[in-house]
């Protein structure tokens, strides 16, 4: 009941491009910062700051950034990150 109505209210205030704090264990207060490419149901698709394109329930969510400085920093990160992993994949691929 508790994460249906997280859910409910959450899911209006998400949008495509956010920077989201994700509990990833949900056992411990671990987290990483993604950000969101698709909202559906209760989960949500991200881009991980590894540049790594992965899925995650809408509860698991614990924070949404709206610092343009912090979005600005993960983004240029996970592409960065994406780009060295695609180098070593054509290199690799050699």
């Amino acid at each position: 009941m508790v994460d249906e109505k997280y859910i409910e209210i959450l899911k209006p205030m998400l949008s495509v491009g956010d920077i989201v704090a994700l509990n990833v264990y949900i056992e411990n207060d671990d987290y990483k910062v993604g950000i969101v490419t698709s909202i559906f149901g209760d989960k949500i698709n991200y881009i991980s700051e590894d540049g790594r394109k992965d899925w995650i329930y809408i509860k698991q969510i614990s924070k949404i950034y709206c610092n343009d400085e912090m979005a600005k920093k993960v983004k240029a990160k996970a592409v960065k990150n994406f780009e060295e992993t695609l180098e070593n994949a054509i290199i690799n691929s050699k």
